[in-house]
């Protein structure tokens, strides 16, 4: 799975623009004001300490203390994508993982869904972790902390276990691997192949599984698991 984007970084500012769609993130070094704006179809994370504090919907106008947070970050919404779906996802994830909100707000499913609308919302929240992650936001994953085997709300998340290790990939664009129920930083492609030669499945030609990336890999691998 390939995303493509513009990205422009400055000091304080970072706005990330998806080619293929009018959606944009923008991150935000500053707490010099207490009500984030954005546009009709955006909600925004509060950080402090690069962890996530809050989410809101950019029109609710919300007045913020600027001790509560030293960063924000800014999810504008492509047409046929619900902001409200967005709030929903990304709260419910929050609590999922046992990330305290200071707001205490529980996720509330919008109204006259239906399931493309759904699957269109989660796929961009998906993308939207994805770049992030990249650029070192890491907002729902507790690192080097134990796996928590909480319910997942993620329906295309997939686990494997083999092993002392296990294998999680999400909607066909990230993958995470644990050992003994603590979070893989190192390079996944390889801790794959380590996984595959212990477990004795052998895919031939390594190259073709590295061109088409890591979450294909993986997904291969758990097959034979």
């Amino acid at each position: 799975m390939a995303l493509n984007f513009n990205a422009r970084i400055e000091d304080d500012f970072t706005r990330i623009e998806f080619r293929d769609e009018a959606s944009s993130i923008d991150i935000v070094n500053s707490k010099d004001t207490t009500t984030v704006e954005g546009t009709d179809n955006s909600i925004y994370f509060l950080l402090k300490d690069n962890k996530l504090v809050y989410i809101g919907k950019t029109d609710s106008k919300r007045k913020h203390s600027d001790k509560d947070f030293d960063k924000y970050i800014i999810i504008s919404a492509p047409t046929g994508v619900d902001k409200s779906f967005l709030e929903y996802y990304y709260i419910s994830r929050a609590k999922d993982r046992k990330i305290k909100l200071y707001n205490n707000v529980s996720p509330q499913k919008p109204k006259n869904t239906t399931q493309n609308k759904e699957k269109n919302a989660e796929d961009f929240t998906l993308d939207v972790e994805m770049i992030l992650e990249r650029f070192g936001f890491d907002l729902f994953v507790e690192k080097a902390k134990k796996y928590s085997k909480s319910k997942v709300l993620n329906k295309t998340e997939k686990v494997k276990e083999y092993k002392n290790y296990r294998i999680i990939t999400i909607g066909g664009r990230m993958t995470r691997i644990y050992i003994d129920d603590e979070l893989y930083e190192g390079n996944m492609q390889e801790k794959l192949r380590d996984i595959a030669k212990d477990a004795g499945v052998d895919f031939g030609n390594w190259s073709d599984y590295k061109q088409k990336g890591t979450v294909h890999f993986a997904n291969e691998l758990m097959k034979h698991l």
